[in-house]
């Protein structure tokens, strides 16, 4: 009995150790030009504007859990160290960078929420967790599985790429777009005319665009649904490849002899690329277009 009673207290008191986390703060240097590069395998980060020239971490770790800093000419790497554990615990990470300086996350199954940061590159590769970004970057690159991804980029050239997570992205400027998925959702809202390539497997793909001067579209999906929101008073051109499926289309819209479709004069292309998956354009309500003749040159 006495050993049993030992037993019981011994794992008592390490169930209590386990549970009490510790902050640890940390800051390394960080020169122009270097990049901060973060791996965490769960929990969540945080990450905000700071002070040029260093790179500041406050951290919610468990016993045994420890911050890792290794340096090379041209970055920093921090590393959420749970070496202890053959399946690494939750740890919350908050970081503190310069904002010009480009990162590289590697995220595990751990959530992403980063805004204001990232003037060179952004580099995000993830698992399971959600992944927000709000950045001015001038390459937004994101990778996940299963996690949602909210990106709203400003001038930067945007890739997205998910298994089955649902992506909803925001873009201004003209730096553009490429997103794919399997089975996840496509939502992306366009603010200016730039190249956009949208793709998925089987996940529906919903294209809003606020202007279309400049614009160049292609959309392509196995069997999801595709549709397309188009500001009232923005012409475009939009050419439809489909095998089988439904269409839904605006009233005004001009066929023209190469079978292409006009509303009003000028403006960008969309091309829809469906094997099975339904169509729909939309024109959203406001001021009537002109109509566009019906021997106007093609784009």
């Amino acid at each position: 009995m006495p050993r049993a009673v030992a037993l019981l207290g011994l794992i008592a008191a390490f169930a209590a150790t386990e549970a009490d986390a510790a902050v640890v703060a940390d800051e390394r240097a960080l020169a122009a030009g270097q990049v901060l590069h973060l791996r965490i395998e769960a929990g969540d980060v945080t990450v905000r504007p700071g002070e040029a020239g260093k790179a500041v971490v406050q951290a919610d770790l468990a016993p045994g859990q420890r911050l890792v800093w290794r340096e090379a000419v041209d970055r920093q790497v921090l590393v959420i160290d749970d070496a202890e554990r053959l399946r690494a615990r939750p740890a919350s990470v908050e970081l503190r960078v310069p904002a010009d300086n480009s990162l590289r996350l590697q995220l595990g199954d751990a959530a992403l929420d980063l805004e204001g940061v990232a003037g060179g590159s952004l580099v995000i590769r993830g698992g399971r967790g959600d992944v927000r970004v709000v950045s001015t970057a001038a390459l937004v690159d994101i990778d996940t599985m299963s996690g949602r991804i909210d990106a709203q980029v400003d001038g930067s050239r945007l890739r997205a790429n998910s298994v089955d997570g649902a992506q909803r992205l925001s873009a201004a400027g003209a730096g553009g777009i490429v997103a794919t998925s399997v089975s996840g959702t496509l939502d992306v809202r366009l603010a200016s005319g730039a190249p956009i390539r949208l793709a998925s497997v089987s996940g529906a793909v919903d294209l809003s665009l606020d202007a279309t001067q400049g614009l160049d579209a292609r959309l392509e999906t196995l069997n999801g649904r595709v549709d397309v929101k188009v500001a009232a008073g923005q012409p475009f051109v939009a050419r439809l490849a489909q095998a089988q499926g439904d269409v839904t289309l605006p009233a005004g819209l001009v066929q023209r002899p190469d079978g292409a479709l006009a509303m009003g004069e000028g403006g960008g292309v969309v091309r829809i690329a469906s094997f099975s998956g339904a169509i729909g354009i939309v024109v959203r309500p406001g001021a009537a277009l002109p109509a566009a003749p019906a021997d106007a040159e093609t784009p």
